[in-house]
């Protein structure tokens, strides 16, 4: 198959891709840990495809691409609940900065004011 080549090429830089972005600082070792995997699953349903039929009669399930779409309907999911729980962090990171530039800028404000009273007199 001609494909596969191409297949292995392109799972092999979107893994590297992730490794190397400019957040993989951030992106803590298990995310890294649950990629590595997935990619080696993938690499495995890129090269023996017969082996995710085996795979998937021995877990239960009929078909070969039905288990592929499972485990990425997970992996899915659990990329959407990872993603709202940071930006949900965020959120409120960027609430208590606001306040805190607020409460800045009040205080700023009010002395401004006092000088300029003190100025007038």
């Amino acid at each position: 198959m001609i494909i596969k080549p191409f297949l292995i090429l392109l799972a092999a830089l979107i893994f590297l891709w992730f490794l190397k972005g400019k957040s993989s600082l951030q992106v803590s070792a298990w995310k890294k840990i649950g990629s590595a995997l997935l990619f080696i699953f993938a690499l495995f349903a890129i090269v023996v495809p017969g082996l995710t039929n085996r795979l998937a009669h021995i877990v239960g399930v009929g078909r070969g691409a039905d288990l592929l779409l499972y485990v990425l309907t997970l992996a899915f999911i659990g990329s959407l609940v990872g993603q709202y729980s940071h930006n949900k962090n965020e959120h409120a990171r960027n609430i208590t900065l606001a306040r805190r530039v607020a409460i800045i800028e009040a205080n700023a404000d009010r002395e401004n004011q006092q000088k300029m009273q003190q100025w007038k007199n």
